[in-house]
C-alpha cells in the first residue's frame, strides 16, 4: 500500500462524519464506513455515491481492518466508543473530530498507549482547511498520514482547535443572516435564485480578497471610501453604539472557552 493510501475507518457517518468521509473518499483512500445498527439502512446509500466503499454496523471488526480510525461521534459518545474498540486496536492511528474530548482524555478511554490525533473542521471538510493536532505517541509519520486525509490541512495546537469549530458555527449564523435578506428581496419582487447568486458572489468575493491577504479593516475602508457619511459607515456606528461587536467577541470568548473545558 502506498504511504499516501489507507484503509480508513470512520465511525459515525452524521452531518460531520458525512463530511469527513467524502473528504477522506476524494484523497484516494479505501474507506469503511459504520453507524449503529438503527440507523443501518441509511449506510446502504453510501454506496450509490461512494463507489468500492465498504459498510458495517460492527465498530469492532472495521477498526480491525483499518490503519487509522476516525472517530466522528458526538463528544458524548466517545467514551463507550473507546470502550467497545479498546481490545481490537493495534497500533492504528485514532483521530478524533469530537469537540471538548482532549487527546489525552481519548488516549486515558483507550487504555493509554494508543496513537490519537485531533482534527477540527467544518461541514464542508473537502473545500474547507481541517486543523489538527497530535498527541505525544503520535510519529512525524502519523503527521503524514493525518495530512494525506485532505486536500487543505494545518497543524496547530490543540488549544487552537476550539477556535476552528467557533468558526465552524459561524457558517451557520451567517447563513441565517444572509438567508433573512435574501427573502426580504424575494418579498419586494427579486427572483429567489438572483438574491442567492447575489450574495454567493458577495461571498465569493471577500474570501478571495482575506485569502490575498486584506484585513476587514482595508475591505471596510474600500466599501465606504474612508467617508464617514457612508451608509455602511452609519449601519457600523449604529451597531458599535449598540454594543453589537462587543457582544459577538464576548459570544465567541465563551463558546472558546467552553469547548476548552473552560467553566
Amino acid at each position: 500500500m502506498s504511504l499516501f493510501q489507507h484503509k480508513v475507518t470512520i465511525i459515525g457517518c452524521g452531518c460531520l462524519g458525512l463530511s469527513i468521509l467524502e473528504a477522506v473518499y476524494y484523497q484516494g483512500h479505501h474507506i469503511t464506513a459504520t453507524r449503529t445498527e438503527k440507523s443501518a439502512s441509511e449506510l446502504e446509500v453510501l454506496h450509490k455515491f461512494y463507489t468500492g466503499i465498504r459498510t458495517t454496523t460492527s465498530n469492532r471488526e472495521a477498526v480491525k481492518n483499518a490503519n487509522v480510525i476516525l472517530l466522528c461521534v458526538k463528544p458524548y459518545a466517545i467514551s463507550d466508543v473507546c470502550d467497545e474498540i479498546r481490545d481490537s486496536l493495534s497500533g492504528q492511528l485514532v483521530i478524533s473530530s469530537a469537540a471538548k474530548k482532549t487527546i489525552l482524555e481519548i488516549q486515558e478511554y483507550l487504555g493509554g498507549y494508543a496513537k490519537v490525533a485531533r482534527i477540527m473542521t467544518g461541514l464542508f471538510a473537502r473545500e474547507e482547511i481541517v486543523y489538527y493536532s497530535l498527541g505525544k505517541n503520535c510519529s512525524s509519520i502519523d503527521e503524514v498520514v493525518v495530512s494525506s486525509l485532505f486536500k487543505k490541512s494545518r497543524r496547530v495546537e490543540e488549544q487552537i482547535l476550539a477556535h476552528r469549530t467557533q468558526a465552524a458555527c459561524d457558517i451557520g449564523i451567517i447563513a441565517l443572516d444572509i438567508e433573512a435578506r435574501i427573502k426580504e428581496l424575494s418579498a419586494l419582487g427579486l427572483e429567489e435564485k438572483d438574491g442567492r447568486i447575489l450574495y454567493g458572489g458577495i461571498l465569493q468575493a471577500i474570501g478571495k480578497r482575506l485569502e490575498q491577504g486584506f484585513t476587514g479593516e482595508e475591505l471596510y475602508n474600500l466599501v465606504t471610501g474612508r467617508s464617514i457619511e457612508s451608509f455602511t459607515a452609519k449601519i457600523r456606528k449604529t451597531l458599535e453604539e449598540g454594543g453589537h461587536y462587543d457582544r459577538i467577541r464576548d459570544m465567541v470568548r465563551k463558546t472558546v472557552e467552553a469547548l476548552n473545558g473552560i467553566t
